[in-house]
């Protein structure tokens, strides 16, 4: 498969599982399966749909979902198609390609794309909204100060109010899946394992005062 187009030139498209797609489809198919391959494919749409629609899942990467873009995909029958992936596309989110279903008496129905987003190693997503832990020293959620958060789109500065708590969360508007989503900071403070004997007499004065 080809990657996505960008405004900045090609870019790869490295999150959506389209040999999985297309075993999930086309697999133990013998071949067959697509516009007058004269077999079906693919599981039957939901209740309510056309005769002949059919729907398959479609895997993506956390990023590649944020990010949207145009993706070219080469069908068994040669046949080249774009699917546009609409920026921040959420899991569920199904994307119709017309025409490309299984055959009927009236001709092809449509194929539906069901999105599904893999499980991230550092965010969770629930919805459009994001949520990551930040860890912080304790001199910082004491005194406060000025942190990066990771986001999809590149770490940001985020002030940290003076006398933070561990646990405490912090929203981000607009940096979650998509622009309606946001990023919920979730901050937890990291004691040190090993301190120098200088840390050790300030913390040592710090308890003698509190």
């Amino acid at each position: 498969f080809s990657g996505f187009g960008g405004a900045g030139g090609a870019q790869a498209f490295g999150g959506g599982d389209f040999s999985d797609f297309f075993q999930s489809i086309f697999g133990g198919m013998g071949g067959g399966g697509f516009s007058g391959f004269g077999k079906n494919f693919g599981r039957s749409a939901a209740s309510g749909q056309a005769e002949g629609d059919v729907e398959a899942e479609l895997t993506l990467n956390l990023e590649d979902a944020h990010r949207g873009g145009n993706m070219q995909m080469t069908l068994p029958n040669g046949r080249t198609v774009t699917v546009k992936l609409p920026a921040g596309v959420s899991e569920g989110k199904k994307i119709k390609l017309k025409g490309m279903g299984n055959p009927t008496s009236r001709g092809n129905g449509d194929l539906y794309l069901v999105v599904k987003i893999r499980p991230h190693a550092m965010y969770r997503l629930e919805g459009e909204d994001l949520y990551v832990p930040v860890t912080l020293m304790p001199w910082t959620a004491a005194l406060g100060g000025t942190i990066y958060v990771p986001t999809l789109d590149g770490p940001v500065k985020v002030k940290v109010p003076a006398g933070t708590h561990s646990g405490k969360k912090l929203k981000l508007s607009g940096k979650g899946l998509s622009a309606k989503g946001s990023l919920y900071v979730t901050l937890t403070i990291d004691v040190p394992r090993t301190l120098t004997k200088e840390q050790k007499d300030l913390f040592t004065k710090l308890a003698a005062l509190g």
